[in-house]
């Protein structure tokens, strides 16, 4: 139907935005036609299937790079294209190399998925549509642009370097490209937001290109460092011949060219997430964090003790914490100098870890934020020292405005005990915490350090089966609650089961498996729109 054929719609918009949304949750391939229908519903749809585009060079994507790249190219204010009006993320990878490139090793290019032949047909396209194309795109916010070594990176960078409206910027650095390659950042705008960097590893020339560009973005409000999704590669321990490896570098290298400016400046970052390893962190950086609100520190790293100090000294007010490092007595020490923390989320602890540590978390951090802490997790740390207890439990149910909680439940497989028994676990955090929407539970069997003879434990699938069987088994018929549990119960475990959602039975007066899911992951599929 030609969208000429309803110019008027007889129902209200809202009622036609309600459509498009209610069609974009259930059937997202439906949005092009649905388009078709009327003008009225092509300006509400349009926006959301042209929001993203990617621009990959791959044999899979080699005919709409053709057909569509030179019409991007083509189009200009006069006669702008659906894109341009309503592309707002870009997507940029798999670009083809400016030159042929001969890898007798198995280590294979994206372009080595096309044959000569193919490669130089898109590499003409690309050599001569991909820079007005995105010039094109006067609209984009945000862009993600994944670099190989000896890609046409410059001249990308001169056209993204035009659009006047980019906020965010996100890039992924092939792990030898900044030794003897820099990027032209001196012709960026200065309007940045959010600038992500994701690099193998801490090479200075990296860390220098960071701090050139936030020295030139006054108005940078999040900074990324390091790998994307945090576990992407192997730790030295699993391939120490494959990780880069460079002296550890000084994170205060970033902020140096700007605190040593003449001009005053006014502090705008708000929000760093560091997952570089290795990293020295030093005091002498806390003057740019002086807004900081949220911080996320996953590696290990140097310096952490005088950094915490020295955060604590600025009065620098944290509402959300990610740390995968060992929570020190400094980190904990800081916590306890101000109120108003609303998430906390201790990660796969690294470090050694000494029994007063937990203690004083529980204890005294807790109790200290227990008015304004929604979210707290407690993962993949050492069990024997982190799972909860009965007196940890204490300190938890203080912070009554949790919505979501994450807990440790070490198993005994001889006995079948856990370290909370699990009736007065659920029975408390119902009793205490009305706004709790998800508890996470994370159990795990206590291996003997030394086995001598035979030993017979659960394995691991039995042994889920028989925790949710002890859950679903808890009868809460006699309990009188002032409001209902309405929170869901996922158990996850630490190894291939996946995840089990559990959800409330009024009638039955029991909690009931609701899903059974695999565990979630962090990298999401993204769809190409042309």
């Amino acid at each position: 139907m030609s969208t000429s054929a309803c110019s008027s719609p007889t129902l209200p918009v809202e009622i036609l935005d309600l459509i498009v949304k209610e069609v974009e949750h259930v059937d997202f391939k439906g949005l092009p036609s649905l388009r078709l229908v009327c003008k009225a519903i092509n300006e509400l749809a349009g926006p959301i299937v042209f929001h993203t585009l990617t621009i990959s060079m791959t044999k899979s994507t080699m005919t709409r790079i053709q057909s569509h790249l030179p019409t991007l190219a083509g189009s200009g204010s006069d006669n702008p294209s659906v894109n341009a009006r309503w592309t707002k993320e870009l997507h940029i990878s798999n670009l083809i190399p400016v030159t042929p490139i001969t890898r007798p090793n198995p280590h294979r290019l994206p372009s080595d998925f096309l044959n000569e032949e193919e490669e130089e047909v898109i590499r003409n396209v690309q050599s001569t549509c991909l820079a007005p194309a995105i010039q094109s795109l006067n609209n984009v916010e945000s862009v993600y642009f994944g670099i190989s070594a000896k890609e046409p990176h410059s001249d990308v960078f001169q056209s993204l370097a035009q659009l006047s409206n980019l906020q965010e910027l996100h890039l992924t650095l092939s792990g030898r490209l900044y030794v003897d390659e820099q990027l032209p950042i001196d012709i960026f705008p200065s309007n940045l937001r959010i600038l992500e960097v994701d690099c193998m590893a801490t090479h200075p020339s990296v860390l220098a290109v960071v701090g050139a560009w936030v020295g030139k973005s006054p108005t940078l409000e999040e900074l990324r460092l390091g790998p994307v999704t945090w576990g992407c590669w192997p730790t030295a321990s699993v391939w120490p011949q494959r990780r880069p490896r460079y002296p550890p570098a000084k994170i205060d290298r970033i902020f140096k060219d700007t605190l040593n400016q003449a001009s005053p400046f006014a502090p705008t970052l708000r929000k760093l997430i560091v997952t570089y390893l290795g990293l020295i962190f030093r005091s002498t950086s806390v003057p740019y964090l002086r807004n900081l609100t949220h911080l996320s520190i996953l590696g290990d790293h140097e310096g952490l003790p005088s950094f915490w100090e020295a955060l604590s000294q600025a009065g620098v007010r944290l509402r959300h914490l990610t740390s995968s490092s060992s929570p020190g007595l400094a980190a904990l020490n800081y916590l306890t100098t101000y109120n108003g923390l609303e998430e906390l989320h201790l990660i796969g602890g690294i470090g050694d870890i000494t029994p007063d540590i937990p203690r004083k978390c529980f204890h005294e951090v807790l109790p200290y934020h227990q008015k304004s802490l929604r979210h707290l997790s407690f993962e993949s740390l050492p069990f024997e020292l982190w799972s909860i207890t009965e007196e940890y439990l204490e300190g938890v149910l203080k912070c009554t405005s949790l919505r979501t909680l994450a807990l440790l439940i070490l198993i005994n497989p001889r006995t079948g005990s856990n370290s909370v028994d699990l009736s007065i676990l659920l029975i408390r955090i119902a009793e205490h915490l009305p706004n709790l929407e998800t508890l996470r539970l994370q159990p795990e069997r206590h291996q003997p350090r030394r086995s001598r003879g035979l030993h017979i434990f659960p394995s691991p699938k039995n042994a889920a089966d028989s925790f949710l069987k002890s859950i679903c088994e808890i009868d809460l018929d006699g309990v009188a609650f002032t409001k209902e549990p309405g929170f869901l119960v996922e158990v996850v475990w630490q190894l291939i089961l996946g995840k089990s959602v559990l959800g409330f039975d009024s009638s039955r007066r029991r909690f009931k498996p609701i899903a059974v899911e695999p565990v979630e992951s962090d990298s999401d599929t993204e769809e190409e729109n042309e």
